[in-house]
């Protein structure tokens, strides 16, 4: 495990490819009405916050159902490349390095069949390897289906507490190729990209819902709700960055 860490940590700063040139995703147009969700505006991150991470296109906002009287904080950061310094920075680590106690954690997989766009999700171009000053608009195209398993949304859950206080945490990463929740896996799957579409994009999804007194089970039923409504929604914006 110690070398499978090293060398996911060491490969990026060893290998340099040149990426493709294509948009981040429009994340601010993530609509502030999402089923009985409402948000009344976006939020800024912390500006040592966002030195430190250095998103592409970041989303920050508070969702209030009125109807259950709940509130989920969604975060959505994307990063165009991680052949640099930078990237997600996982909730499990910069939380606890906040204060949060993990009471337990999970990994969990959410059904979300029928949730996903009608519409195709688009293809992907794939520069020929050792072609690199091929323009994207002369590539091969090879289809590519968003998810692998478009019926199962893996996410890690998380339950922490801080002073009295607890929050459920549920995250996951996406982009327009893939969805997955095991960190340990990741940077293997963009190495892979970085190789065969010559791009390691990646977000980070993060749904953060404070617990009421006695109200577990029924935060972690809403926590999913929100996720299977705004997924296919983060699904249409990953594709439109093609």
């Amino acid at each position: 495990m110690v070398l499978i860490l090293a060398v996911q940590t060491a490969a990026p700063h060893f290998i340099t490819i040149r990426e493709m040139e294509f948009p981040p995703p429009v994340l601010h147009e993530i609509p502030y009405n999402i089923g009985n969700w409402h948000s009344s505006g976006d939020e800024a991150l912390d500006h040592n916050v966002t030195e430190y991470l250095r998103p592409d296109e970041y989303v920050l906002r508070d969702y209030f159902d009125k109807s259950s009287g709940t509130t989920v904080n969604l975060f959505v950061a994307y990063f165009k490349s991680l052949q640099n310094a930078w990237g997600p920075h996982s909730p499990s680590i910069c939380l606890p390095g906040a204060g949060w106690l993990i009471q337990s954690f999970t990994e969990e997989s959410v059904d979300v069949r029928g949730n996903l766009p009608v519409t195709p999700i688009g293809n992907l171009p794939v520069r020929p390897v050792g072609n690199l000053s091929a323009s994207p608009e002369n590539l091969p195209v090879r289809p590519e289906i968003l998810p692998v398993r478009p019926e199962i949304l893996p996410v890690n859950r998380y339950l922490l507490e801080k002073s009295g206080q607890r929050i459920l945490v549920l995250y996951w990463y996406q982009n327009n190729r893939r969805i997955w929740a095991d960190e340990s896996e990741g940077k293997f799957r963009l190495l892979k990209d970085l190789a065969r579409y010559r791009r390691s994009d990646i977000s980070l999804v993060r749904l953060v819902m404070p617990i009421r007194q006695g109200g577990m089970n029924g935060e972690f039923d809403r926590c999913v709700d929100f996720a299977k409504a705004v997924f296919p929604i983060l699904v249409e914006r990953f594709a439109s960055s093609n």
